[in-house]
């Protein structure tokens, strides 16, 4: 069984909530994450080396220091050796488009989470069937884990 950490899921239901209204608390995910646990991500932070940009970015976004966590990811982004989290987590702060995430699942064509996101960004283009498809991918990706089918099923009462 497939486990993604509280982190992980934090991401999955935010990118959800984009597009579907999951109630007024979802809405404030990032944020209620970054307050909750701000003690542990602060320590993180401490710890984690200027050679790790995207995670520290990740981090400084859960924080709430977005203009931070940007100029971090751009700074990431202008390598050829970009990681994958760092095109997904531009997508996820609403700086980067579909090829964002295009290059998150080539980089990393395992991580179900990618295309997770992938398939919300494209059911919000009215792009059905890709989504589906990434949906049902991630789902076989992750099995056992319930947001790819929860997503899945979404997309198709949505179609």
């Amino acid at each position: 069984m497939a486990t993604l950490s509280p982190e992980d899921d934090l991401r999955l239901v935010s990118a959800l909530g984009r597009q579907f209204y999951l109630g007024r608390c979802s809405s404030y995910q990032p944020t209620r994450y970054g307050i909750i646990h701000q003690n542990a991500l602060r320590a993180e932070l401490a710890v984690t080396p200027a050679s790790n940009p995207v995670r520290r970015a990740r981090l400084l976004r859960l924080l709430g220091e977005t203009k931070e966590a940007a100029r971090l990811l751009a700074g990431a982004l202008r390598k050829a050796d970009a990681p994958a989290a760092a095109h997904a987590y531009h997508w996820e702060m609403g700086l980067g488009g579909a090829a964002a995430l295009d290059r998150a699942v080539a980089l990393e064509p395992r991580r179900g989470a990618w295309r997770l996101w992938r398939a919300l960004d494209r059911l919000g283009r009215g792009e059905q069937e890709q989504a589906l498809a990434d949906a049902k991918g991630a789902a076989g990706l992750m099995p056992g884990h319930a947001l790819p089918p929860l997503i899945a099923g979404l997309i198709e009462h949505h179609r």
